[in-house]
């Protein structure tokens, strides 16, 4: 019989497996494309419900429940579907995400799922639910796998739309936004003006090749500064942090969306990730005029044989000049540093510190680099025979304990090392001061923060703890305090968020 039920989109993990504190964008897209389609749709955040009340409690009969999960969740979404197949015999589980994404066949031999959207499920997943509903063969979609006769069927692959502006803009409103922002102390959520990475990095390709494809997508303008404006009327935001990949790879682009973000005085401030290839510093100071607080940067390494190694494409003299020009354009910046790569040692850490001592980024995270499934770096290791035993769910960069690399007269306790040495070279709290004080002196930034105060009161308490917090700890709070693998930072300033490694189990 088809499924008469509604849909119910799943995400599973809990709150301490997350290292970004906003609602998952993908599932928020999913839905808004499900109700464009006429659906009826339920969304359910587990990242705040360790026992599962809101699944157990839907009271859902015959429903399409979709669960999106990434490696690290595996665990958590076994969980889910289990708790699924107890309260909706009749259910249909279909599965989305990277890690299914990539690894289709062992996912349906580890898991009792009956369906899975590989990629960009924005048109596969609603094309996949009317066919169900209408009893039909899902063979006849594109983009999705299943199982048939004791086997898994995979259709041919869907073709990545040019304009992603026909997706509808996320309502995050499903999501326990409240929860979210109290945990990070401030009002942000995320949202992508672009989709794919031309990059090569072996830590993370061809995996976002196959959930993107190989070329740029971007929304236009006008979508872009509608999202942004909407989401800070909605939800009375402090913050928008931009989760491109790669934002500003494209110069023309970027600068069109900073003239319109001044033309328009919109009164809100934002962040991006970016690479520092091709930013210069007309682009820099341009973005920060528009509302730009903050970019963070995948440093990885200051040796430039491991950059070369893991594909990075740029050189350590370029991250040192962007940093420099960011430094005197007063924005603040962000680090993102692992340890851990193919030939680390002592001697590639202390360069490490080098570079930070010169770059000397506002905030930093320091990561054990994970050969996460589908992955060039992965894909190596494990015909080199240097993947060992372990749960997928230790395939999480932020563990102490992460899955990692073997590497020649490297422990693991080497690595956390390797970690406290990288956060303890960043001493850098005059700095800053004085890129804040950059920073606010831009009268383009003024002119933007009375708007703000005017729009959204309550941005000035915000800020100023925000400002405080980060001027006695090492900056902005960019990731999760209950993922941090350095237990001496402590969680007692996060009640209610219990602190979890692989070694807690499932």
């Amino acid at each position: 019989m088809p499924p008469s039920g509604p849909v119910v989109l799943v995400w599973p993990s809990d709150i301490a497996r997350q290292s970004a504190l906003y609602p998952p964008l993908g599932l928020a897209y999913l839905a808004a494309a499900l109700r464009q389609a006429g659906e009826r749709v339920r969304v359910l955040d587990l990242s705040f419900d360790p026992d599962q009340a809101a699944l157990r409690g839907t009271g859902v009969r015959g429903g399409i429940w979709g669960i999106s999960f990434t490696t690290s969740m595996f665990a958590d979404a076994r969980r889910a579907i289990a708790t699924i197949r107890e309260v909706d015999p009749d259910a249909v589980v279909v599965l989305g995400g990277p890690h299914v994404t990539v690894l289709a066949e062992s996912t349906f031999a580890e898991l009792d799922a009956d369906l899975a959207c590989l990629g960009e499920a924005e048109e596969s997943l609603p094309a996949l639910v009317a066919v169900l509903r209408a009893g039909g063969d899902p063979a006849t979609v594109p983009g999705v796998a299943f199982r048939r006769g004791g086997s898994m069927v995979r259709t041919p692959t869907q073709a990545f739309p040019d304009d992603i502006d026909r997706f509808p803009i996320p309502d995050p409103s499903d999501f326990p936004l409240e929860r979210y922002f109290a945990l990070k102390g401030y009002r942000e959520l995320s949202m992508y003006t672009s989709r794919g990475c031309p990059a090569r990095c072996t830590f993370c390709q061809p995996t976002l090749f196959e959930l993107f494809g190989t070329e740029i997508r971007a929304h236009s303008t006008e979508r872009i500064l509608d999202e942004m404006e909407w989401l800070q009327r909605r939800f009375a935001l402090d913050l928008v942090v931009m989760s491109d990949d790669t934002f500003a790879i494209h110069k023309p682009r970027v600068h069109a969306l900073c003239e319109a973000l001044l033309s328009r005085n919109t009164p809100l401030f934002w962040r991006v990730q970016t690479r520092v290839r091709g930013l210069d510093r007309p682009t820099i100071r341009l973005m920060k005029q528009a509302g730009c607080v903050l970019m963070a940067f995948g440093v990885e390494s200051g040796e430039q044989r491991v950059l070369n190694e893991m594909k990075k494409g740029v050189r350590v003299e370029e991250i040192e000049e962007v940093f420099a020009i960011c430094h005197e354009e007063g924005v603040l910046t962000h680090a993102y540093l692992m340890v851990g790569n193919p030939g680390e040692s002592d001697a590639t850490i202390a360069k490490t510190e080098t570079l930070l001592r010169r770059i000397r980024p506002f905030s930093s995270n320091v990561s054990v680099t994970t050969p996460y499934p589908g992955t060039t770096m992965y894909e190596r290791a494990r015909a080199a025979g240097l993947l060992r035993g372990g749960a997928w769910e230790e395939y999480d960069h932020i563990l102490a304990n992460a899955m990692h690399l073997p590497l020649d007269g490297v422990t693991l306790a080497d690595l956390t090392r390797y970690k406290e040495r990288l956060y303890a070279c960043q001493d850098h709290d005059s700095q800053r001061v004085r890129d804040l004080a950059r920073w606010l002196g831009d009268r383009h930034v003024r002119r933007r923060l009375r708007r703000v105060l005017r729009v959204n009161p309550g941005f000035a308490a915000r800020a100023g703890r925000l400002v405080g917090r980060s001027l006695v700890r090492t900056g902005f709070e960019l990731t999760n305090p209950a993922t941090h693998a350095r237990r001496d930072k402590g969680l007692s300033m996060w009640p209610g968020v219990r602190f979890r490694d692989a070694t807690d189990g499932a």
